[in-house]
């Protein structure tokens, strides 16, 4: 033994060389942070499909029905009359059916197109558009206020040439005729009061207006006062305040030979101070309409230039998914109105007359089986939403593998659950559409109903979309998990593919983990 590691020492050390060396490396190796490749985004068909197992089953004759109320439009056959697999029997009045697709048909459309514009955002033309308004409601405002300052300007110019007019008309009427000074003449009276006496009353114009002053003999002896005068309907009109007495009012009436001038006159004052308050009160309210406007234009440039919120984009994608069910729905309820051959056979027992109104799932005419076989088959609860009556499946049978498939048709939908291998279940009853000797009573199968379907979408593996509190994101490549992109997700296919509504094209790279 020492002989051989002696003559092999060399060999020995140069392996444990090697295998030092390859520790190494493959510490260095797992030691590194991983990698990440990249994966290449690209378009496809997405299907989504329910599978339901199933037993093969003979069946001498299938009674028919409606699956919802309404009033029978035609009847196609007769007792003994011999028809075709999906040829129809009869059919109810679907005039209010077929304006609710219509109608689904338009929301779906318009909720798609609003989808797309928001996500497009608002285009060059939009906001040029959306500044031209701003610019024009900012033009208008402006000219707003300046008629309101110009009507300000008129209006007070105005009032203050018919006060003038009023006034000279009063200053004349008290001085006397052909008398034009600024100081009317004293007037003399008597007031009896608690303060009696004679006194003189001089009226004169200051550049406040007409004012006056008092002067006279009474018993506490005499005084002189300034106040203003008012020009009333009738005269002047002259509140002391002091001597003779506080709150006495004298009159000075309007001769005759002027009365009808001044009345003229005041009345002409009155209507310039009440056309200043509407045409003063018209331009403030066009200045604060033009205010509103330029507000609201300006909002909606600013939503023009605005990114599209996360939160608006989910609302949109909700009513798209919302008006693909309506539509769903009244294709549905139009399919209930028809009645139509599951097979080949002989009509029996047609009890259904044009005019009649009948209720779902109440007999209306019978089809003999002309040796169709059927599949009774069991949909769970969160499948069965997805199994209509009237809808074409393909069936596979164990006994010949997933390669050899055999077309039937949905005849039936239990309503009520059932028990199937301990879980929920609910019945589906379906019947072959076209004969096949391979296909014997009792054979076991599936089930395949495409449920969903999507053509030319964007689609990724579902493994590559990551979640982060409700929203979805994909990782960058090369970028570990520092970078990632939001995106919003629509359909998941059988394939585990998953279809990208928002935020990647075909072509684009994500990270592939």
């Amino acid at each position: 033994m020492k002989h051989f590691f002696a003559n092999h020492l060399k060999i020995i050390a140069g392996v444990v060389v090697i295998l030092l060396a390859a520790y190494a490396v493959r510490y260095w190796v797992t030691n590194q942070a991983p990698s990440l490749g990249s994966y290449n985004v690209s378009s496809g068909n997405i299907v989504s499909t329910v599978s339901m197992p199933g037993t093969v089953s003979s069946d001498n004759s299938v009674d028919l029905s409606f699956q919802e109320q309404g009033q029978i439009s035609k009847v196609y056959v007769k007792d003994g009359d011999t028809v075709t697999a999906g040829e129809t029997l009869a059919s109810l009045d679907s005039a209010t059916q077929q304006t609710q697709v219509s109608q689904a048909e338009s929301a779906l459309a318009a909720a798609r197109a609003n989808y797309t514009s928001l996500v497009n955002g608002a285009t060059s033309q939009d906001i040029a558009v959306s500044q031209a308004a701003v610019t024009s409601a900012q033009v208008a405002l402006q000219n707003a206020s300046t008629t309101l300052a110009n009507t300000i300007d008129q209006q007070n110019t105005a009032v203050k040439n018919a006060y003038n007019t009023l006034l000279n008309t009063a200053l004349t009427a008290v001085a006397g005729a052909g008398n034009t000074d600024s100081v009317a003449p004293a007037i003399t009276g008597t007031y009896s009061g608690s303060a009696e006496g004679q006194y003189s009353i001089s009226i004169y114009q200051t550049g406040g207006g007409l004012k006056f002053s008092v002067s006279g003999l009474e018993t506490g002896g005499g005084n002189v006062q300034t106040q203003p005068v008012a020009l009333g309907q009738s005269g002047l009109y002259i509140q002391f305040s002091g001597n003779p007495s506080p709150a006495d009012t004298w009159t000075l009436s309007i001769p005759n030979m002027y009365a009808s001038t001044y009345t003229a006159n005041y009345n002409a004052y009155q209507t310039a101070l009440q056309a200043q308050s509407v045409a003063v009160s018209s331009a403030q309210n066009q200045v604060a309409s033009a205010q509103s406007a330029l507000a609201q234009a300006q909002a909606n440039l600013t939503l023009k230039q605005a990114a599209p919120a996360a939160s608006n984009i989910q609302a949109a994608q909700a009513q798209i998914a919302a008006a693909e069910a309506a539509v769903s729905s009244t294709e549905l309820n139009v399919g209930n109105a028809t009645i139509m051959a599951p097979f080949a056979g002989i009509i029996r027992n047609v009890v259904a007359q044009p005019g009649m109104v009948v209720s779902p799932n109440v007999p209306v005419l019978s089809i003999i089986n002309n040796g169709v076989l059927k599949m009774d088959a069991y949909a769970s609860e969160t499948d069965v939403v997805k199994v209509q009556s009237g809808q074409n499946v393909e069936v596979t049978l164990d006994a010949y593998g997933s390669g050899a498939q055999f077309p039937a048709q949905v005849t039936a939908v239990d309503t009520a659950e059932t028990t199937f291998n301990g879980s929920p279940a609910y019945h589906v009853t379906l019947y072959f559409t076209q004969p096949s000797s391979q296909i014997r009573s009792g054979m076991t199968g599936n089930v395949l109903i495409t449920a969903s379907e999507k053509d030319n979408v964007v689609e990724i593996p579902s493994r590559l979309v990551l979640d982060d509190g409700g929203n979805s994101f994909v990782l960058l490549p090369g970028s570990g998990r520092s970078a990632r992109r939001q995106i919003t997700t629509g359909l998941t296919g059988d394939n585990g593919m998953v279809e990208v509504t928002s935020g990647l094209n075909a072509g684009d790279k994500i990270s592939d983990f």
